[in-house]
């Protein structure tokens, strides 16, 4: 498929499948059956941009005229949303959350940006009650757009967006050759249950194992090898085995799914292009640290999590880009799963050919227990590290500066008499300084101490790292 197809569909469409303005234009997008995979989905011309536009034009007509009687902003097909009688005076109560709604975005009352962006990212409590709070949750079923309060986009629901730009005979094609590869993939290639990690249910895996089905996951990422963020990142090692065959899966596996990497793409640029630029340049930069798992000139998120009939506790996805989105999909015919984002609130009735861009580095989510059938997943992910790598910096010492530089020597002559745009000490002062510089690393513990008393004048390094 082509990518300018792909760009041209989601550009042309303006995102209306999400942003649409009328209880015409859900009527259109709910005519396919809702719980039908992907693979078994009529024809996807009803999303073509210009019907979707006729629709939104005749109905933005009966909706000027409702407001002018209303006398206040419109609030339109909020119950073809939601259950019918949350509505209440213009705001829809979502589990224990209050959100302000139209038929184009749910903005959270109760939380800014601020919350979740501002400072270090917030720990994740235990809870061992989160399915208990989970089934409290109204289930989202349509495309959403969940924002803070300030209005920043924390969560984009794209109900089928895996369809856009396609045919109905395409999106089954292609539907059928990822479900064929992760099929092959975990013929050759065993999924790996995770030990000690909180996210993620190993006990599950015996009542998998009684059904004779697979159960765990891969990573296929590019990323930094714990406590050597300032080395060249390499491959995770479940990205590299040593079997052949078990590495061809893997090569077939990237190969036979890089179409969803191309959607996915096309989605985030239109959706945020500046993050999509950063994360497009850094991918295309890493084409040959990559190697096997680059999926394209389109692509650009490093990381790839399969998950095969695995799904995840509460947690916070801390090494990832902070402000960054987290694409995932799925496929199977399952029951359950459902995406949830306590924080917000929301949870979400994910089903294959639907889409969810999140902010999972700073929102606390997981994913319901699989009820019946199988379900496989992927979640593409950029790790902050690798979007912007760790350089060495010696901070200025001076009290209020916050220039930094690559060596002491440059420190120092900035410190000096000599400098133009400095702070022009004498000489005992800026030794004075020195003894003081701190080599800051990207908010690591590592610092180092530097001793100018020397016959020569030359810079003595007497201190010592102290890794974390």
């Amino acid at each position: 498929m082509q990518s300018s197809t792909v760009e041209s569909h989601i550009n042309q469409s303006r995102f209306q499948i999400l942003y649409r303005s009328s209880q015409a234009a859900l009527k259109a997008l709910r005519k396919a059956p809702e719980r039908s995979p992907l693979t078994e989905r009529g024809n996807a011309s009803q999303l073509d941009s210009s019907s979707l536009k006729r629709q939104h034009d005749d109905s933005e007509a009966e909706g000027e005229a409702k407001t002018s009687q209303l006398g206040k902003r419109r609030r339109t097909a909020v119950e073809p949303l939601y259950s019918k009688g949350l509505r209440n005076r213009g705001t829809v109560v979502v589990g224990n959350g209050k959100f302000s709604a139209t038929v184009r975005e749910l903005v959270h009352e109760e939380k800014d940006s601020a919350y979740f962006l501002k400072g270090p990212i917030k720990q994740v409590k235990p809870n061992p009650d989160y399915l208990n709070e989970a089934a409290t949750l109204n289930l989202i079923k349509e495309s959403a757009l969940i924002k803070t309060s300030d209005g920043k986009p924390m969560i984009y629901f794209i109900k089928q967006g895996m369809l856009a730009g396609m045919m109905a005979d395409m999106a089954k094609k292609l539907a059928s050759q990822s479900e064929q590869s992760f099929k092959d993939l975990t013929a050759a290639y065993k999924p790996i249950v995770p030990a000690n990690d909180p996210r993620h249910r190993g006990e599950e895996k015996e009542k998998w194992s009684k059904r004779g089905l697979d159960y765990g996951l891969f990573h296929f990422a590019l990323w930094h090898m714990q406590c050597h963020v300032y080395d060249k990142p390499i491959l995770s090692q479940h990205s590299r085995p040593l079997s052949e065959a078990k590495l061809k899966a893997v090569v077939d596996h990237m190969k036979n799914t890089s179409w969803e990497h191309e959607i996915l793409s096309s989605w985030l640029k239109a959706l945020d292009y500046p993050v999509w630029q950063e994360y497009h340049k850094s991918y295309q930069g890493l084409k040959g640290d990559l190697e096997h798992l680059y999926q394209g000139p389109q692509g650009c998120q490093s990381s790839l999590a399969v998950l095969i009939n695995m799904t995840v506790g509460p947690h916070k996805d801390k090494g990832d880009v902070k402000d960054g989105l987290v694409a995932t999909t799925c496929y199977g015919d399952f029951e359950g799963a459902h995406a949830v984002f306590p924080e917000l609130h929301t949870k979400l009735d994910q089903r294959p050919g639907d889409i969810v861009l999140a902010m999972s580095a700073v929102l606390e989510h997981y994913i319901t227990p699989i009820e019946s059938g199988e379900r496989q997943g992927h979640t593409r992910f950029t790790k902050e590290d690798i979007l912007h790598p760790h350089e060495k910096r010696f901070d200025c010492p001076f009290e209020g500066c916050v220039k930094g530089f690559k060596t002491t020597s440059s420190v120092k002559r900035h410190l000096g008499p000599k400098t133009k745009t400095g702070h022009a000490l004498d000489g005992v002062e800026v030794n004075k300084l020195m003894s003081k510089t701190k080599l800051s690393m990207n908010k690591t513990k590592e610092t180092e101490t530097y001793d100018l008393e020397t016959s020569d004048g030359s810079e003595n390094v007497v201190g010592s790292l102290d890794g974390e």
